[in-house]
């Protein structure tokens, strides 16, 4: 009989493995990937983030057979990636896997539980919808090439102007009066919503930097990036895992202004592009990133329980990615 329990580092190599095996052989319903790359380069920073909600699959004589991982932002939680031996699929180990996960966050507070599929895949859509996820929005993967002459023009400029910031750089004062901005942006956006443990183990796993848009003392916006090896990030791609401008100012100029900073600091890392994970419900954020010669590369259907009315009707300004 299979077993779900907690998720250790020690399973990691195993899972690892497990993982790229499955997405070499074209599997298309794990979670968080894409045909022909690997996906184990996900696991370990996801695991820090949060190892107690991840869960392992356990089988009494073939060992692990199966993974999910999790994490929870402030009041929003999230799967994925998911992975289950292709010997052992269709034998409601998927299920059983989220359900586990889902006891987990059962006494937290929680606006939203969300997850991210295949939109060409009905069985996990079925399986998302049994456990009372809804599909809601399809999320983009966007592709802007970096040139490594300089920034592309427009070149945004306001007055005053822009100063960017890379959080690594600040002392412990400066960096925490920032993060205390970050949480008040992330807030306006989504009651609850906190960015924190990414902030947190980008600093701490050095897997990129967090990119501050400021004006004096005053933050206009943020992107957790990720770019070493060790991350969430393909080779020479700079992962934007979450980009975000303040609410109360709303304005597509300022948007392009974040993600031309991402640009140049991936310039600056020598790599070819940046990556955005974008809510196609961020319509005229979607738009201005699209006419900057963004390209979409994949398509993810996106399902949150319960519906509410925030996470029906997104700030157009804020892009995150739940791969």
């Amino acid at each position: 009989m299979t077993a779900i329990r907690p998720m250790t580092a020690d399973d990691i190599p195993q899972l690892e493995r497990l993982m790229d095996a499955a997405t070499a052989a074209g599997r298309r319903d794990i979670q968080g990937t894409e045909a022909g790359k690997p996906a184990s380069r996900l696991l370990n920073s996801r695991f820090q983030k949060e190892p107690a909600g991840c869960r392992i699959a356990e089988d009494p004589h073939h060992g692990v057979i199966g993974g999910i991982l999790s994490i929870t932002w402030g009041s929003i939680a999230w799967v994925g990636p998911v992975v289950v031996h292709p010997e052992f699929a269709g034998q409601g180990i998927e299920g059983q896997l989220v359900g586990a996960v889902l006891e987990y966050w059962e006494p937290m507070t929680l606006s939203a539980q969300g997850a991210e599929t295949d939109p060409d895949n009905p069985s996990q859509i079925e399986l998302y919808a049994s456990l009372g996820f809804r599909p809601q929005f399809l999320t983009a993967t966007l592709i802007g090439a970096v040139d490594p002459d300089g920034p592309r023009e427009p070149i945004r400029q306001r007055s005053p102007s822009f100063e960017l910031i890379r959080l690594s750089q600040l002392t412990d004062t400066i960096e925490e009066t920032m993060l205390s901005q970050c949480r008040r942006i992330s807030e306006r956006h989504y009651p609850g919503l906190d960015y924190g443990k990414e902030l947190q183990s980008v600093k701490d796993l050095g897997l990129g930097d967090t990119l501050l848009l400021a004006v004096g003392e005053r933050l206009y916006g943020f992107a957790i990036c990720h770019t070493a090896a060790a991350s969430e990030a393909d080779a020479g791609s700079c992962y934007v895992k979450a980009l975000l401008i303040d609410p109360a100012i709303d304005d597509q100029e300022t948007l392009l202004a974040l993600v031309e900073a991402c640009e140049g600091y991936a310039r600056l890392q020598q790599l070819q592009t940046v990556r955005l994970g974008v809510n196609l419900a961020c319509w005229e954020g979607y738009q201005a990133v699209a006419a900057r010669g963004y390209h979409m590369r994949q398509l993810r259907l996106r399902m949150v329980r319960p519906i509410d009315d925030l996470l029906s009707d997104p700030s157009p300004f804020h892009f995150n990615d739940w791969r």
